[in-house]
């Protein structure tokens, strides 16, 4: 009897252990690192995503031969250059993957990333920048089925 309880318990603490490490190793859920300061910003991301509406500008990302393709155009489907516009990748379960990425200029309201991206679910925050200031931002989600 003696043993088949030391095997129960020894059991059920063998598993507590493996799952509190995959727990403790895995995406812990956070998107902010500090909720707090984050909400107290929360009044000030409204109120830039309301002045970006209020412009009427639109953008598209697509997956291209080796990369990413950004475009931005204004109200009128004009295109926007001349922006210094970044990409911050990563998957919405691990952290492990994140990065930021330059895109470039190509014209035409164009601007791209050339480099290889890992296949499965991403998501993307991307924003135009002129001069330092925040002009656009908007979150994409993409799938890359193949070596991108």
């Amino acid at each position: 009897m003696l043993m088949l309880v030391t095997g129960f318990f020894g059991i059920v603490i063998a598993v507590n252990l493996v799952l509190a490490y995959f727990a403790s190793s895995t995406w812990t859920g956070l998107l902010a690192k500090n909720g707090y300061v984050a909400s107290q910003d929360y009044n000030h991301v409204l109120e830039a995503a309301a002045r970006q509406r209020q412009t009427g500008w639109h953008s598209n990302l697509a997956l291209v031969a080796g990369g990413l393709e950004f475009v931005l155009q204004d109200a009128s489907s004009r295109p926007l250059d001349g922006f210094a516009v970044t990409a911050s990748i990563g998957r919405r379960t691990n952290e492990g993957e994140d990065r930021d990425l330059e895109l470039t200029g190509a014209g035409g309201g164009r601007y791209v990333y050339d480099g290889a991206i890992a296949p499965g679910a991403w998501r993307a925050e991307v924003v135009a920048r002129d001069g330092g200031q925040l002009r656009y931002r908007r979150i994409f989600d993409f799938t890359v089925t193949r070596g991108g």
